[in-house]
């Protein structure tokens, strides 16, 4: 096993692809708040502006944010 992650040393590819997700990570928390706030303004948007026979709770207009956020589009919550 060590003589195997010597020799992995020695592929500049496989450097270079860590040194660039070492880099990547460094953004990803400002990437992540940045969801988080837009994922709360719009779902507070939702909450206001749509009935409350369509849109129960805040949590249900996150569940609908986040899944329209990601574009996974499950089909479980619909507006109407």
């Amino acid at each position: 096993v060590i003589r195997a992650l010597k020799a992995l040393r020695r592929f500049e590819t496989l450097q270079l692809l860590i040194n660039a997700s070492q880099k990547a990570s460094e953004g990803l928390p400002v990437c992540l708040f940045a969801l988080f706030v837009l994922t709360l303004l719009f779902a507070s948007l939702i909450y206001i502006v749509e009935p409350r026979t369509n849109i129960e709770s805040l949590p249900h207009a996150m569940w609908l944010t986040i899944v329209t956020m990601t574009t996974v589009g499950y089909g479980d919550v619909t507006p109407e």
